[in-house]
């Protein structure tokens, strides 16, 4: 994980001036029918073609690297319903994600579709590009 954030600030941050770094989140977690026992179980980053799997629910330590980077407010987190995601890492892992961005009101308002404001991710992602979204089982839920 270290050398995966190390390798997206370097390429991101030109001269070492700041940071113009887009990041997709998304969070899943083991399927409860007990609210207070499904923690979040795995963390999804990606930045362009380069993703991280952090599995939280099998990790010994939550890596300072991982906190310092979603805490930088210049870095963007992009994802739909994002800020839930956010507030979940932090009541549950106690990691604070600085700068959230909830996709779904930026398709709402670029595309003049209002229909889009409590899109899912693979309705959103089809509406904007046109192609559906496969995102595999053993991915999306934790077990």
């Amino acid at each position: 994980m270290e050398r995966w954030i190390a390798e997206i600030l370097s390429v991101h941050r030109p001269g070492g001036i700041g940071y113009n770094i887009t990041v997709g989140l998304d969070v899943e977690w083991r399927p409860s029918y007990l609210a207070d026992q499904n923690p979040v179980a795995t963390l999804q980053l990606c930045v362009e073609r380069s993703c991280l799997i952090f599995q939280l629910l099998h990790a010994d330590y939550l890596p300072g690297a991982l906190a310092e980077f979603l805490g930088v407010c210049g870095i963007r987190f992009f994802g739909v319903g994002v800020e839930a995601d956010a507030e979940r890492l932090g009541d549950d892992h106690g990691l604070q994600v600085a700068n959230t961005v909830d996709l779904r009101g930026h398709a709402t308002g670029r595309m003049n579709r209002p229909d889009l404001c409590q899109a899912g991710l693979h309705t959103l992602v089809h509406a904007v590009m046109g192609v559906d979204l496969v995102k595999p089982q053993r991915i999306r839920i934790e077990l």
